[in-house]
């Protein structure tokens, strides 16, 4: 079991990955990068340690949901690379800058790949549990059924 969990945070860590790389080449217009933009000013304005400690939570933390989990952590992979295109599209000068590199040489970028794929991949097991007993419950009640005939 601990390989297959192992395989699966590692599956989900290349799918976060490529997800992440595609929205980063997504093409965003002027005005969409300038709404961006002062969004994103309003929400960092007043930010410390903590706010980013729980803005990051509440993205993290539905990817545990079983099912669910899988489709919100690769949203926001690529929403998080679609951010990264429209910060480019505002400032030109950052465009040699690979997305990659930001997402695996930075300590926050480890710390939200790492975080984000563990949530994703548990997301897929336990909905594949969940799956499996249900499986096996009908199994059983069809068993005893025939059994009580």
């Amino acid at each position: 079991m601990d390989k297959f969990r192992i395989i699966t945070f590692l599956a989900f860590l290349v799918i976060f990955t490529v997800i992440f790389q595609l929205g980063s080449m997504s093409t965003v217009s002027e005005e969409e990068a300038n709404l961006f933009m002062e969004e994103f000013e309003k929400l960092v304005l007043d930010i410390d340690a903590f706010g980013i400690f729980v803005h990051n939570t509440t993205i993290a933390l539905p990817m545990f949901i079983p099912g669910f989990g899988i489709f919100w952590g690769l949203f926001s992979s690529w929403s998080t690379g679609y951010a990264f295109a429209a910060i480019v599209t505002s400032m030109p000068e950052i465009g040699s800058i690979s997305p990659l590199s930001l997402l695996f040489l930075s300590p926050f970028g480890l710390m939200e790949i790492f975080s984000y794929s563990l949530g994703i991949s548990r997301s897929f097991i336990l909905i594949k549990a969940i799956l499996q007993k249900q499986v096996c419950l009908n199994l059983s009640n069809q068993q005893l059924s025939k059994l009580e005939l």
